[in-house]
């Protein structure tokens, strides 16, 4: 992603970007604005100093002042005590690299955003203000450029169905707790209930350009209509399947409509004539609706129609 908006600062494209903490301190984003006109600017305005690179490297030192608190202490708060083992399971502090001092930071500042007063008891309230002050200000500068920043940690960090390790995040735990919420975000709900579930990550999305609207009722009739049409021949083509063998059959040729679609009742008649009723789940605030279909034969050839519920 940093070579795309790279790409787009130096063709004056406004694209929008959405980054974790992983990319401030890992990767070269700063490298790509350090020199931004608009970015340096912001800077000044805010009385902080027109060199990005610089004001970056001084939240790094703040940082490390903490981390090597942490490593020294001979206590911590309980539950600060898997951020101190893992800081201290990167190996010797004066061995660290690049990428283990980036692990670090962020690790950091996931635990001062989730406890902060514990991670104060270790150090000072203004020590912790002035990192959440500067961290602010980046984010700040960041915007300048369409660059919405997380100042949380990582992504997993806004998803509350993530139970991994909150420091040592595994690729298990990361597409576990994003199938969790996919399933999440199929409920109806409301504007409010994402804001309070994901914050800032909701803050950060929402910053980010709109789409076109999409005629989702066109898009569900499309795939209702494939629905039906495999419905009808598991039905006509096995005249002693039960509703629960057709269910089957629809969902191991209808994967992607598993969490959609579903037949809620069948009742056979006679010339494979029959009668469904699909259940389309409830998704994008819309409530559950009923799709009744009629499978008749006319002249010898079969037809159906759908009545919507």
């Amino acid at each position: 992603m940093n070579k795309y908006l790279a790409l787009c600062l130096a063709l004056g494209k406004r694209a929008h970007f959405l980054y974790d903490l992983d990319s401030l301190f890992g990767g070269n984003l700063r490298a790509c604005v350090k020199s931004d006109g608009s970015v340096q600017s912001f800077l000044v305005t805010a009385g902080v100093g027109n060199d990005f690179g610089k004001y970056c490297g001084e939240l790094e030192s703040k940082l490390t002042a903490i981390i090597d608190r942490i490593l020294n202490a001979s206590k911590v708060p309980e539950i600060l005590e898997r951020l101190a083992a893992f800081l201290k399971g990167l190996g010797e502090r004066s061995a660290w690299d690049g990428k283990k001092w980036a692990k670090a930071r962020v690790s950091l500042l996931t635990a001062i955003s989730r406890y902060k007063a514990e991670v104060e008891s270790l150090t000072s309230k203004e020590d912790v203000a002035e990192i959440e002050g500067r961290l602010k200000q980046i984010v700040a500068a960041l915007k300048q450029k369409n660059i919405n920043l997380l100042p949380g940690g990582t992504l997993e960090r806004y998803l509350p169905a993530f139970t991994g390790d909150p420091y040592e995040l595994t690729d298990d735990a990361k597409r576990q707790a994003v199938m969790d919420e996919i399933e999440e975000l199929a409920k109806a709900t409301s504007e409010s209930h994402l804001s309070i579930r994901y914050g800032e990550l909701f803050t950060a999305v929402c910053n980010l350009p709109g789409k076109v609207t999409v005629d989702i009722e066109k898009i569900l009739r499309e795939y209702l209509s494939r629905y039906i049409h495999d419905l009808q021949v598991a039905v006509t083509s096995n005249p002693v399947w039960e509703i629960g063998q057709v269910q089957a059959h629809l969902n191991n040729v209808q994967k992607a409509a598993i969490k959609v679609f579903s037949v809620s009742d069948l009742v056979r008649g006679a010339h494979k004539e029959f009668t469904a009723t699909v259940l389309i789940t409830a998704m994008l605030g819309q409530k559950p609706r009923l799709v009744r279909v009629s499978h008749q034969t006319i002249a010898g050839m079969g037809d159906y129609k759908i009545e919507f519920a």
